[in-house]
Formats: C-alpha cells, sequence, structure tokens
C-alpha cells in the first residue's frame, strides 16, 4: 500500500506555506543505495547491497526489474557514456563493466573486471561512486570486519578514460558522499564517521583536491545521525541523508546553515538523488536491520530498506553524468 505524508513548513521570507509530500515508492527490508537518475530513459536506479543487485523503477509503469551481480557486495552503478546498456558498478573490491538493458530480470549478466583496489587490506571494501563533472569516475572504500568499522584504513580514488588510478585522500574511514558545486571549484565530502561533511578546493582540469574547510558538523550543530550520500541542487544547495537521523537535511555549503528538514518515515537515511521529468523529486533510498546482528529488530513503522519520493520540495536537482570509458575496454 503506498502511504503518503504531506509535511509543511512556513518559510520566514515569504508569506506562503511550502509543503512537501513523502511516498514510499518501492517497498524492501534490505539495502537499497546508490541512487542516480536516468533522464532518457525516466528510469531511478538503485542498488540492492545485500542481494547483489543493480535495479530500477520505471516511474511511469511503477516496475521494478534487476540484475544480479554474483561478485560481491554491489556499492553503487553508474551509466557509461554513449552506451545505455553499460555500467560501472562497484563490487566487493572490484570495480567492473555489467552489461544490462535495464528493462529486465538477469542472472549473472555479461561483465568483466575493469580493475581492483584495497585487496591487500582485510575488511576493506568499495562503498560508494560516482562521476565528476569532467566524466571521471570517483569512489571509495570502507573498512568493516566482523560489523567493527576500522579507522583510517579506507581510501578516496578517481578513475579516468584509461583506467589510471588515482589516490586521491588517503586515510580516510568511511567514504560515504560526495559532490561538486556548481561553478566546479569545490568538491564536497564526507567521511561519515567524522560526522563531517567537507569542502576541498577543486581543480577540474588536473581533478584533484586541495585544501580542506568543514561545511557542516553534525555533533557541533548537535544534529542526530551519520552523514551519507550526497545531492546536490540547482542553487548550489547540499541535500545530505542521516544515517540514525531519519531525515533529510538542505545546507548551504557558503554560509554553513541547515535550510530545510525532511523528515522520512526510517531512521537509517542512507542516499538521496533527484530525478522525475523536472528533476524536481527527491529519491531517498533507506537501510533495513538485521545484517551485522541477526537478532536487531526494526522499530514499529520504520520502513528501512525502503525508497521514497519526496516533491514539493520547490528546488531541482541536476542530471546524472555518466562515466566516459576508452571504447578499448568496452569490449568482452
Amino acid at each position: 500500500m503506498t502511504i503518503i505524508l504531506a509535511i509543511c513548513a512556513f518559510s520566514v521570507f515569504l508569506p506562503l506555506v511550502r509543503c512537501e509530500e513523502v511516498e514510499s515508492i518501492y517497498t524492501s527490508s534490505g539495502l537499497t543505495d546508490g541512487l542516480f537518475w536516468l533522464e532518457k530513459t525516466q528510469q531511478l536506479f538503485f542498488v540492492d547491497t545485500l542481494a547483489h543487485k543493480i535495479c530500477t523503477y520505471n516511474a511511469n509503469s511503477k516496475k521494478v526489474f534487476s540484475a544480479r551481480v554474483g561478485n560481491g557486495l554491489v556499492s553503487f552503478s553508474v551509466p557509461v557514456d554513449n552506451h545505455p546498456d553499460k555500467f560501472v558498478v562497484g563490487s566487493g573490491n572490484d570495480i567492473l563493466l555489467v552489461t544490462w538493458d535495464g528493462n529486465s530480470n538477469q542472472e549473472n549478466p555479461p561483465m568483466k573486471k575493469l580493475i581492483s583496489v584495497d585487496k591487500t587490506i582485510i575488511g576493506n571494501r568499495i562503498n560508494y561512486g560516482r562521476a565528476d563533472p569532467t566524466s571521471r569516475l570517483w569512489f571509495g572504500t570502507l573498512n568493516n570486519v566482523n560489523g567493527t568499522y576500522g579507522h583510517n584504513l579506507a581510501n578516496l580514488y578517481s578513475l579516468d578514460a584509461e583506467l589510471n588510478l588515482v589516490t586521491q585522500i588517503p586515510h580516510i574511514s568511511f567514504s560515504s558522499g560526495f559532490a561538486w558545486s556548481l561553478d566546479n571549484k569545490k568538491f564536497y565530502f564526507d567521511d561519515s564517521l567524522t560526522f563531517e561533511v567537507a569542502a576541498y578546493d577543486y581543480n577540474i582540469k588536473l581533478g584533484t583536491v586541495g585544501h580542506r574547510d568543514v561545511v557542516l558538523d553534525l555533533k557541533a550543530n548537535k544534529i542526530d545521525g551519520l552523514p551519507g550520500r550526497l545531492a546536490i541542487d540547482a542553487d548550489d544547495s547540499l541535500f545530505v541523508p542521516l544515517y540514525g537521523g531519519s531525515r533529510v537535511i538542505r545546507v548551504d555549503p557558503h554560509s554553513k546553515k541547515v535550510l530545510r528538514s525532511v523528515k522520512i518515515n526510517a531512521a537509517r537515511i542512507g542516499a538521496c538523488t533527484f530525478g522525475g521529468p523536472s528533476l524536481t523529486t527527491l529519491y531517498v533510498s533507506t537501510i533495513g536491520y538485521g545484517f551485522d546482528n541477526a537478532s536487531e529488530k526494526a522499530p514499529p513503522h520504520d520502513k528501512g530498506g525502503s525508497i521514497f519520493a519526496v516533491t514539493g520540495l520547490g528546488v531541482k536537482g541536476l542530471s546524472t553524468i555518466p562515466y566516459k570509458l576508452d571504447e578499448k575496454f568496452l569490449n568482452p
């Protein structure tokens, strides 16, 4: 059953009431993550991490299709430029090239390994990835041994079209979310276990990061939760999902102020992205219970694992940027 929750907030600047609606569009008890919107097909792509699947949700037909990648935990997928049936996928310690039409259910679709990282560090795996404004792939790792997250053992990488791998930020703990400012001069990144969202100076030509500045300190601002996958809107504001905080907050990274809070009917918020015909719907994925502790149960009415659509925010997002991979690597 679809549940729609309407939430209204008064603006101090406008004499109008702003209302948003939060609708559950996909019900699951697992771990949905890695959201992106493909405008050409009007599909929401996501991963079901624990089921080792990349998935699509068609906003018109409401149908969901998936392809099971039998290579380990799946953390993200990113479309490949000019190849609508190809995606780079983070799975275990590997970056894979997967061929899939997005409109059928498949077991073990055609795939090949492009690179591997962090295999000598026990407990490390790829956790998130997306393409930057020049279509390089950026992705990071985390460390988890038997449910305990290690500190300063993970890394953030970039990968160009020729599969040249660069370590951008070493010795991180939980690479979770990143985005780029509209002027391409800042790289926003959150290492979740620091409870901070940081802005790094960004050189778009070289694809490198520099000076770090904190734009949101959750502990200092007494905000519950850990920061997750970031989204950025057309006004250059960040949307920050809060794992353990039951909400997504909109943050102005320039003033370092929280502009808005969107309540979600799940405590563990993982990712968000803009989609819909006009890129005005904020899709939000969540995380269920019992993965690290089998006896753990979901709190009453918590829809962890499901995906929600938030409308009526009055803001617009940006188009998904594909990864540009040299043609010579596209053949089996």
